[in-house]
Protein backbone atom coordinates (compact mmCIF):
# COMPACT_ATOMS: atom_id res chain seq x y z
CA UNK A 1 0.00 0.00 0.00
CA UNK A 2 1.24 3.25 -0.83
CA UNK A 3 0.47 6.59 1.22
CA UNK A 4 0.93 10.00 0.14
CA UNK A 5 1.49 12.67 2.49
CA UNK A 6 2.10 16.14 3.04
CA UNK A 7 5.97 15.89 2.69
CA UNK A 8 6.66 16.41 -0.92
CA UNK A 9 4.59 20.31 -0.10
CA UNK A 10 6.50 20.85 3.14
CA UNK A 11 10.06 20.29 0.74
CA UNK A 12 8.41 22.40 -2.01
CA UNK A 13 7.92 25.21 0.47
CA UNK A 14 11.33 24.52 1.89
CA UNK A 15 12.67 25.36 -1.52
CA UNK A 16 10.66 28.20 -2.02
CA UNK A 17 11.90 29.71 1.70
CA UNK A 18 15.31 29.08 0.68
CA UNK A 19 14.96 30.28 -2.66
CA UNK A 20 13.31 33.87 -1.10
CA UNK A 21 15.61 33.85 1.90
CA UNK A 22 18.83 33.50 -1.10
CA UNK A 23 21.70 33.27 1.59
CA UNK A 24 23.89 30.44 3.09
CA UNK A 25 21.98 27.91 5.40
CA UNK A 26 23.82 25.89 8.29
CA UNK A 27 22.83 22.33 8.90
CA UNK A 28 22.84 20.51 12.28
CA UNK A 29 24.78 24.11 13.41
CA UNK A 30 27.73 22.17 11.65
CA UNK A 31 28.05 22.36 8.36
CA UNK A 32 27.27 25.84 6.13
CA UNK A 33 25.69 24.99 2.87
CA UNK A 34 24.74 26.86 -0.09
CA UNK A 35 21.61 28.64 -0.36
CA UNK A 36 20.34 26.45 -3.54
CA UNK A 37 21.90 23.25 -2.12
CA UNK A 38 20.06 23.44 1.37
CA UNK A 39 16.45 21.57 0.16
CA UNK A 40 18.62 18.69 -1.55
CA UNK A 41 21.29 18.26 1.58
CA UNK A 42 18.16 18.44 3.83
CA UNK A 43 16.66 15.46 2.49
CA UNK A 44 19.65 13.12 2.77
CA UNK A 45 20.29 13.64 6.34
CA UNK A 46 16.28 13.24 6.68
CA UNK A 47 17.09 10.00 5.36
CA UNK A 48 19.57 9.16 7.33
CA UNK A 49 17.81 10.25 10.53
CA UNK A 50 14.78 8.59 9.67
CA UNK A 51 15.36 5.98 7.40
CA UNK A 52 11.71 4.74 7.07
CA UNK A 53 11.07 8.34 4.92
CA UNK A 54 10.23 9.06 1.49
CA UNK A 55 13.04 9.40 -0.15
CA UNK A 56 11.18 9.75 -3.43
CA UNK A 57 8.13 12.21 -1.87
CA UNK A 58 10.94 14.39 -0.42
CA UNK A 59 13.31 14.50 -3.41
CA UNK A 60 10.17 15.21 -5.75
CA UNK A 61 8.61 17.92 -4.26
CA UNK A 62 11.98 19.62 -3.73
CA UNK A 63 13.03 18.72 -7.37
CA UNK A 64 9.13 20.11 -8.60
CA UNK A 65 9.97 23.48 -6.59
CA UNK A 66 13.29 23.79 -8.16
CA UNK A 67 12.14 23.65 -11.60
CA UNK A 68 9.42 26.12 -11.08
CA UNK A 69 10.99 28.68 -8.64
CA UNK A 70 13.60 30.03 -11.02
CA UNK A 71 11.03 31.06 -13.71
Amino acid sequence: QWVVGFSGVLCAMMVVDTYCNRKTMRVLGVLDVPWMAFPFVDIVINKIIVPRSSFVAHASGTSLASTRVEQ
